[in-house]
């Protein structure tokens, strides 16, 4: 999951979250109803991404420009609150798909063994993919 916020040229939306497959699962402050659904492509800082809305089928690009992306940490639960301890992110990771698990290197201040047993992890994903 990613979050990816826009300039602000006075639209209804600012911010977009974005699924593995690129799908806008959620927007703020609103049009939640408008987006969500809505195919994301070509996401780049300073670009217009594409987009393919459910209602029209047709892509086009989006008037504003993406000014941050933002990866969700895998180790945080829906309130935002993230494991940090050996143990516990341990125990997360077991339940991890690949992105999460590649998303999870990149979290700051990631302990050694965290690291060791993520990319053991990715390497089992990786064999089960092909």
């Amino acid at each position: 999951m990613q979050t990816i916020r826009f300039e602000d040229q006075g639209q209804d939306f600012l911010e977009w979250d974005i699924d593995q497959e690129g799908v806008v699962v959620d927007s703020r402050p609103f049009q939640r109803h408008v987006w969500c659904g809505t195919q994301v492509q070509d996401v780049a800082i300073g670009q217009q991404p594409t987009v393919i809305t459910p209602h029209v089928g047709v892509a086009g690009l989006l008037n504003y420009r993406v000014v941050h992306i933002r990866q969700a940490n895998p180790f945080a639960d829906q309130n935002g609150m993230g494991a940090v301890d050996v143990e516990s992110r341990l125990h997360c990771l077991q339940r991890f798909d690949l992105i999460q698990c590649r998303i999870a290197l990149e979290v700051p201040h990631l302990q050694k063994s965290v690291e060791k047993r993520l990319r053991s992890r990715i390497r089992k994903l990786e064999r089960h993919e092909g």
